[in-house]
């Protein structure tokens, strides 16, 4: 169930959602799924959204590969129904908000039977309003049913006219909530501008679907040089992805690549452009390339009027690596190139909300882009 709400000229989209229980059908489930993404895909970007429910999923007690979207405070034992619930937060760029205070578990705690205790209700926000977010917790003594208890977020949105703060509680056995919200005054805290400042938030992984998870996995390891990370099979999900990189992930970029039983081909769109390897010799990595199987789709040499040398290589499934010259980096797997529809609101969105910085603009008119 989804309402809107316009609160002092800012819209803000509220989603309760009940996900199947254990022993319900794969079919069944997958339905809940693909409903829930046509509701958040509906919600425009630039408006608030808040999902919160029984998603009947334990996302864990740390990140462990989801820091994106996990806060590290959770509670219990990750299980594939977590997975499930981490990889819908990370493909809508949302987060989960219970996840991102410390609290004691009784704090985090959702439902409680027969001695049984997990935390099964969450709080889902974008990613760039986490900042907002002022507190998530349990109140253990307000039971929405026998059962569960009651998550609440205290969220201060700084909207473009007005502050306010929003103090939201779901009942999620039963898809049912209530919300609250007052103005507040317009300046956000201090401790909230100091967020990024203090965090200590890198780039963790792209996750992108292959057809083939072998070929895939031979490509990036024999032809590219990367090293296969971990590998995980979930055939409860019928999916399966690996993730490679040029160094461990505590400290390396990696790529997750995702194989969905059945899928063989994709179609990668226009969005995406390509990720840059950075190499202190071009020419041999391509011919490197060449020689395991890989298709050089530009042949290694200096870019036009200038010196730096590039060459571009395509993966089996058709997404594109430039090859860069660029000696001595820590870290080969350097950038990622995206198209955008609007250069200064992107910038603003990275700057503000992810805490990145502006190293560069590239204007180039002869060829009508602007990077």
């Amino acid at each position: 169930m989804k309402i809107t709400l316009v609160i002092d000229g800012e819209t803000v989209n509220v989603i309760s959602a009940y996900a199947p229980q254990v022993g319900r059908s794969d079919a069944e489930k997958r339905i809940f799924w693909d409903s829930l993404d046509e509701l958040v895909r509906e919600c425009p970007a630039d408006q608030r959204l808040i999902i919160g429910g029984d998603l009947n999923g334990h996302i864990g007690a740390t990140a462990d590969g989801y820091s994106w979207v996990h806060g590290g405070f959770g509670y219990g034992v990750r299980n594939v129904k977590g997975c499930s619930i981490l990889e819908f937060t990370t493909a809508h760029n949302l987060v989960v908000a219970n996840s991102f205070f410390k609290k004691r578990d009784v704090h985090l705690i959702t439902f409680q039977s027969g001695g049984h205790s997990t935390q099964i209700d969450y709080l889902l926000v974008r990613i760039d309003d986490l900042r907002a977010c002022k507190d998530c917790r349990v109140f253990p003594g307000e039971a929405c049913s026998s059962h569960h208890r009651l998550v609440a977020l205290n969220a201060l949105f700084q909207g473009r006219r007005h502050g306010r703060s929003s103090f939201c509680l779901f009942k999620s056995s039963n898809q049912t909530f209530s919300i609250m919200a007052e103005a507040a005054s317009s300046v956000p805290s201090a401790e909230l501008l100091e967020f990024p400042k203090k965090d200590n938030r890198r780039f963790l992984h792209a996750v992108y679907r292959v057809g083939d998870l072998q070929r895939s996995i031979k490509f990036y390891t024999e032809a590219l040089g990367m090293k296969l990370l971990r590998h995980r099979d979930v055939p409860a999900e019928k999916y399966s992805n690996a993730f490679l990189g040029f160094g461990p992930e505590e400290s390396n970029f990696a790529v997750e690549l995702t194989y969905n039983y059945g899928v063989d081909k994709y179609d990668i769109g226009t969005g995406f452009g390509h990720f840059a390897i950075a190499t202190a010799d071009v020419y041999k990595l391509a011919e490197d390339i060449k020689t395991k199987g890989g298709t050089i789709t530009r042949e290694a040499g200096p870019v036009k009027g200038g010196t730096s040398v590039i060459a571009f290589a395509k993966d089996p499934d058709g997404y594109l690596f430039e090859l860069i010259d660029r000696p001595g980096t820590p870290e080969p797997l350097c950038q990622v190139m995206l198209r955008v529809g609007d250069l200064d609101r992107s910038i603003k969105f990275y700057e503000k909300a992810l805490g990145m910085k502006l190293c560069r603009t590239i204007d180039r008119p002869e060829h009508k882009v602007l990077i």
